[in-house]
């Protein structure tokens, strides 16, 4: 039997913590914002000082900070009390006046933000366009950092965000990252309320765990992995890599019923990945849960045909529930796809099993 995912294997995080999604208009925004706003643009077509414009979009600032979580939409850092929260029209005033009082146009931004962008427009990353996953917060300096999940085409403008709105060198954003981190190494905030703050570097401490559990499992102390998945879980629930790794180790221990637990948590959430069914199935079959594991087998094919460990895994478990004729097809279907992999010993170790199988 195989089980693939050793030795810390990501498989991809589900979680959208911090992917901003455009929400509908409210209700009084066409009344209230939009049909204010243009009649005056209307009726001052010759007027270029922005400044001058009506503020209308004031009326809708509150529901903007919920669209965000009260969350600067740059700097992903909650704006305080003590900050004057603004509305930053993503396509500036001056160079997109068609789309000064436009909803989707707005972002809830830090004013210090605000006055950095400027008019630098589509030049600077759109909040909304930015994927969960493409930067995280570096400990523990707590610098922004994007990562190789940053697509290349987006690269050059990420750079000019940061720089731009000095992310990582005004004292204003870095030092309160690091004034908020060493709070919590402290004991002075919670972990809760640091998600609510500053959701970054809360995300940064609980992958700081997870990547101790990996140290762990690749010096084969499942044990203290274990534990370290577990407090990475206890913190992010939804943590689907943690499940992944936790279950290897309950499998290497022995702890079947724990693993399979934790592997049906991933199908959950990523139902097509082959290598969590075909892993589950191995502990359904050292579980003598036979039907389970063909199931799970039979799905691993179903995804991916070309792979004859998959069949050969199949082989095994319906040998055990004495389905000998099912087991040598599914062995002479694992030697073809071996020999088109040069897999030669495979394929010498499947051709003695069929023999034998062929005896009973």
């Amino acid at each position: 039997m195989i089980a693939y995912g050793e030795f810390g294997k990501i498989i991809g995080r589900i979680n959208k913590m911090m992917k901003f999604e455009l929400q509908p208009e409210p209700e009084y925004f066409d009344e209230k914002v939009r049909k204010k706003g243009n009649e005056w643009l209307n009726k001052n077509p010759d007027v270029t000082d922005t400044n001058k414009y009506p503020d209308h979009w004031k009326f809708c600032k509150e529901d903007l900070a919920k669209e965000f979580n009260y969350l600067c939409a740059y700097s992903i850092i909650r704006i305080r009390s003590v900050d004057i929260d603004t509305v930053d029209h993503y396509l500036s005033k001056d160079n997109y006046r068609e789309q000064t009082y436009e909803w989707r146009n707005y972002r809830y931004a830090n004013p210090k933000i605000n006055s950095r962008k400027r008019k630098h427009d589509n030049k600077i990353l759109d909040p909304f366009e930015v994927e969960d996953d493409w930067f995280e917060i570096q400990l523990p300096d707590c610098q922004l950092i994007w990562t190789d999940n940053l697509p290349e085409d987006k690269k050059e403008k990420a750079e000019l965000t940061i720089k731009k709105l000095k992310l990582n060198n005004a004292p204003d954003f870095l030092n309160y990252r690091q004034e908020l981190y060493y709070e919590y190494i402290d004991g002075d905030i919670s972990l809760n309320k640091l998600k609510r703050e500053a959701p970054l570097i809360a995300r940064a401490i609980i992958k700081e765990i997870y990547f101790k559990g990996l140290n762990f499992l690749q010096n084969r102390d499942y044990q203290k992995a274990i534990d370290q998945f577990t407090e990475t879980i206890e913190l992010d629930q939804e943590y689907i890599d943690a499940y992944f790794q936790r279950a290897i180790c309950y499998y290497y221990l022995g702890e079947y019923n724990q693993a399979i637990e934790d592997y049906t948590k991933v199908i959950e959430n990523q139902n097509n990945n082959i290598t969590t069914y075909n892993n589950r199935g191995v502990c359904y079959f050292y579980n003598n849960q036979e039907q389970e594991a063909i199931k799970d087998f039979q799905t691993t094919i179903k995804f991916k045909q070309n792979n004859y460990l998959f069949y050969a895994n199949l082989s095994i478990c319906l040998e055990k529930m004495g389905y000998i004729k099912q087991a040598i097809l599914n062995l002479k279907q694992a030697i073809n796809l071996a020999q088109k992999n040069n897999k030669l010993d495979e394929c010498n170790y499947f051709y003695d099993k069929i023999k034998k199988l062929e005896k009973l």
